[in-house]
């Protein structure tokens, strides 16, 4: 019995050892899980403070995530001028500041602070999520230097973020419902407050990261601090020069135009609509996804991958597309649970993949670079495919929901088979 259980645990054991990346997963955690907090205490007071709600929770979605997309290409720079260490602390203090003001104008909502203030604030502190989100990316590199444990390094930080979107709105909605929205925001700051302070203590565990990654070589002309527009341009050509990357890029690009973009449009429609049911089954479906996602990070960090990674990741998405196309054709409940299940264990390694490859062929002086500009290319195809499924669903009508859906998985799978088994995708 114990030999099994070991062996279930077989490539997460050596990450047990390496504690500077476990306490920078825990307190990685408990900011994403404030930031979160944050989130729901701001959309609860915006859409129960002030007539016509709708119009500043749909300005605060499009401003926060366009301030995000926008400025993440800066944000990477940023990372790989300063390292992961100062750009970490730097954007949780900066951050810690305009929470700071957010909470002080929600104290004032009944004295007539415009909700303005408040999306105005919020949209702030986007500006800066990119510069933490690709610190802590990077952070793995540095704290994990040992190759073969990325993957599972990776897959436990997926489990991470996953598990942070459930305790996040369940302790949001605590201190809506209870406690008060006030502390909520406090506990946010506290927790900043505590990432920043055992950031600091691994810092000074890690001085040697520069010198074990060769970052300051003087013959090394890549490696000196450029200006912003020369590392884009750099970063952009390292894509463009290195066609498996450029077909990840593709790929990604695909994954959000033809699903991950529509589905946000398209569950609830279908839920309603086709399947005919509730809100209770419309978070069930989003539920039993997410368990499927948990369950595929696991099971995916702990084998022994011996496929060329960027070729199992396309066709993985290929076959998660073809997932929703079977959804879209056979619109019942317990089919579509399955599936959705199925979905989440299926779509789960290409996380991994996908933060493993970067991590692996990207020289470490231009990491954050290179990953943030195909996080920004592959993200704006997000809004164009929530615009094309919702201009599709305004023509034809609620009920092809499900078709709509089943066509953009069957095109997403023949896309993503075609590019997948290119030969260059083979060299990964």
């Amino acid at each position: 019995m114990k030999r099994k259980f070991a062996r279930l645990f077989e490539n997460y054991i050596p990450i047990w050892g390496n504690k500077n990346y476990l306490w920078f997963l825990l307190v990685s955690m408990f900011s994403l899980a404030g930031d979160l907090v944050a989130w729901v205490i701001t959309t609860w007071v915006l859409t129960t403070q002030f007539d016509h709600p709708a119009v500043y929770l749909t300005a605060l979605v499009i401003l926060t995530q366009s301030a995000y997309a926008i400025m993440s290409p800066y944000m990477g720079h940023l990372v790989d001028k300063w390292g992961p260490f100062t750009s970490l602390i730097s954007s949780t203090g900066i951050r810690t500041v305009i929470l700071t003001f957010l909470f002080i104008s929600l104290l004032y909502v009944e004295d007539g602070v415009s909700p303005w203030v408040i999306v105005g604030l919020m949209t702030l502190e986007y500006i800066f999520v990119p510069l933490s989100k690709q610190s802590e990316f990077v952070m793995i590199k540095v704290l994990v230097r040992d190759e073969e444990q990325l993957i599972p390094a990776n897959a436990l930080q997926g489990i991470q973020f996953d598990a942070s979107y459930i305790i996040g709105p369940l302790i949001g909605g605590l201190f809506v419902s209870t406690i008060g929205i006030y502390y909520g925001l406090v506990l946010n700051m506290a927790s900043f407050l505590f990432l920043g302070i055992v950031i600091l203590i691994i810092a000074k565990r890690n001085k040697d990261y520069r010198d074990h990654f060769n970052v300051e070589q003087a013959d090394n002309k890549e490696a000196k601090p450029k200006t912003f527009i020369n590392s884009l341009k750099t970063g952009i050509s390292f894509i463009v020069k290195t066609p498996p990357m450029l077909s990840i890029l593709l790929i990604g690009f695909l994954w959000n135009l033809f699903v991950f973009g529509p589905i946000e449009v398209l569950y609830p429609i279908f839920t309603v609509d086709v399947l005919e049911s509730n809100g209770f089954v419309y978070g069930l479906l989003m539920s039993v996804n997410s368990v499927g996602f948990i369950l595929g990070l696991f099971l995916a960090g702990n084998m022994k991958w011996k496929v060329p990674f960027a070729m199992t990741m396309g066709i993985l998405i290929g076959l998660h597309g073809l997932l929703y196309f079977f959804i879209g054709i056979v619109p019942n409940i317990v089919f579509v649970c399955v599936i959705l299940f199925l979905g989440g264990i299926v779509i789960a390694p290409t996380d991994i993949f996908s933060k493993t490859i970067r991590q692996k062929m990207i020289p470490f002086h231009m990491l954050a670079g290179v990953s943030s500009v195909l996080a920004f290319f592959s993200f704006i195809s997000k809004p164009i495919g929530a615009f094309l499924v919702g201009s599709l669903i305004n023509t034809y009508g609620n009920q092809y929901s499900g078709y709509i859906m089943a066509c953009l998985g069957l095109i997403l799978f023949i896309a993503c088979m075609v590019i997948s088994f290119r030969p260059v995708m083979k060299k990964i």
